[in-house]
């Protein structure tokens, strides 16, 4: 069961075999388009109790469908002085808090989801939901982040940029005991159900 991350990091292997409490996935990708295997896999992970974090441009029609989410994406290159701009709620009191970064942008959102079990943490600029959390009755819960620009260092390090790193991770509960920050997607062939997919169910099954 060790295999998907044995190419990775030995220590990490080590770490995930021995530990049994609740763990949260973050997954920073391009495209998020997993293959049929792959997507249960995450979806029992999270029926577990755990977190799992996406911040990506685009996600996979298997995934909007299962969620009931449906996404518009657009993107471009403004030369204001604002160009990405994004507000978070606070965690702690719900305030919006307002960042921006000249550049490029991707103005990417939900444009249509179940009001009855979906939260909105974040909008881009127009006030549209990029970034949301579908919670499960035993804990686990999904995180679906548009806006993966947000989470560069280039965003990161314009002015106080650094608080809506903050404010989008303390989302996650209290009880998480590890987090993983996940690069699996970033080279996986998308939508391909060969070869890696059964190593990240591997990678799940702990």
């Amino acid at each position: 069961n060790k295999n998907f991350f044995q190419r990775k990091d030995n220590q990490l292997v080590h770490k995930l075999a021995a530990h049994s409490g609740r763990t949260a996935h973050f997954f920073l990708t391009p495209r998020m388009f997993p293959s049929s295997s792959e997507f249960r896999a995450l979806l029992d992970f999270v029926y577990e109790g755990n977190q799992v974090f996406i911040s990506t441009f685009s996600i996979g029609k298997e995934i909007l469908d299962s969620l009931k989410l449906t996404t518009h994406n657009s993107y471009g290159f403004e030369n204001d002085a604002d160009s990405l701009r994004v507000s978070i709620a606070n965690p702690e009191n719900r305030v919006e808090e307002f960042y921006s970064y000249p550049g490029l942008y991707y103005n990417s959102y939900f444009s249509s989801m179940d009001s009855g079990y979906t939260t909105v943490l974040g909008w881009n600029h127009q006030n549209k939901p990029n970034f949301i959390k579908i919670g499960y009755d035993n804990g686990g819960a999904i995180y679906l982040h548009l806006a993966p620009l947000a989470f560069s260092n280039f965003f990161l390090l314009h002015k106080e940029n650094s608080r809506y790193y903050d404010c989008a991770l303390s989302n996650l509960p209290k009880g998480i005991e590890l987090v993983v920050w996940q690069e699996y997607f970033r080279t996986h062939a998308n939508g391909d159900d060969s070869g890696g997919s059964s190593s990240l169910s591997r990678a799940f099954s702990w």
